[in-house]
């Protein structure tokens, strides 16, 4: 709770009586042009807490495949709520993500969780999958030279495959 009022906080020190240039009043009228599912995507990825976000990421924040969501992430490029980073990443301008946490708060608890929870499952899995490539090497490096061997190795699969 700490953390979202140190955001409210942030945001506060642009709030105007003026809508046209009260920051919560211009970033609320872009997300209320967003379709829904964009909507949902916007507040969600707020909860990602890297300072960019692939889209195997935001798919697994929504739980959409990642074609979808790149139309989502489109439409969010274009409201002017994310910025495109690289080729196939997006991040927020830090008060864009103030207000996507504030609104985040607001989604029912088991909605954060299971966005939190998917997130989690998909570090989980590409940490496993790094660790297997990694100890995939390990067992092709001659420990005495740190000459590369060529040898069959199992895939996860159990399919053997040079390397």
């Amino acid at each position: 709770m700490a953390d979202l009022r140190n955001q409210r906080e942030v945001l506060d020190a642009f709030t105007d009586t003026d809508a046209g240039v009260d920051v919560r009043a211009v970033f609320s009228s872009s997300v209320w042009a967003l379709s829904e599912p964009a909507a949902e995507l916007f507040c969600l990825l707020s909860l990602h807490q890297a300072t960019s976000a692939d889209e195997a990421v935001a798919a697994r924040v929504v739980g959409r495949p990642v074609a979808s969501v790149r139309r989502l992430l489109a439409e969010l490029s274009v409201g002017n709520l994310t910025i495109s980073a690289a080729p196939e990443k997006y991040k927020y301008h830090a008060l864009v993500r103030h207000y996507a946490s504030e609104l985040a708060a607001e989604l029912p608890p088991e909605h954060r969780r299971a966005a939190v929870r998917r997130l989690r499952d998909h570090y989980a899995a590409n940490a496993d999958d790094t660790n297997f490539a990694d100890s995939r090497r390990r067992h092709l490096t001659d420990t005495r030279t740190g000459a590369c061997r060529s040898t069959p190795m199992p895939t996860r699969a159990g399919v053997g495959a040079q390397l």
